[in-house]
């Protein structure tokens, strides 16, 4: 029996993460998750320092994944070559995206 508070800690520990993993109450009511995860190509994206690079590389990602689902889910950005100066004010990072595709299961104007 000494162990049960110990059970019931990890117990809470695994519900607070679950519960602090899932989306807002207003996005989980209205799009899931559906099918596999893809992945893009690895790309580039460049910019004056490495805050731009990274976001003109996101960018170029979200583009292709919305081409591809239109609503996205679990979108992330992997660095697969991390921020460097290639030339005098011009930084380059290369990565990809995975993701799934969302489907929209209600009004949003509803929310």
């Amino acid at each position: 029996m000494k162990r049960l508070p110990g059970l019931a800690l990890s117990f809470l520990v695994c519900l607070l993460s679950v519960y602090l993993s899932h989306p807002a109450p207003a996005e989980a009511a209205c799009v899931y998750c559906i099918g596999d995860f893809y992945t893009t190509d690895i790309l580039r994206g460049t910019g004056v320092d490495c805050s731009e690079a990274e976001a003109v590389l996101t960018s170029r990602l979200q583009q292709i994944a919305e081409t591809t689902c239109g609503e996205l889910c679990r979108f992330s950005v992997t660095i697969t070559t991390s921020c460097h100066q290639i030339s005098t004010g011009e930084y380059r990072v290369k990565g990809y995206a995975s993701y799934k595709c969302g489907e929209i299961v209600c009004d949003e104007s509803t929310n």
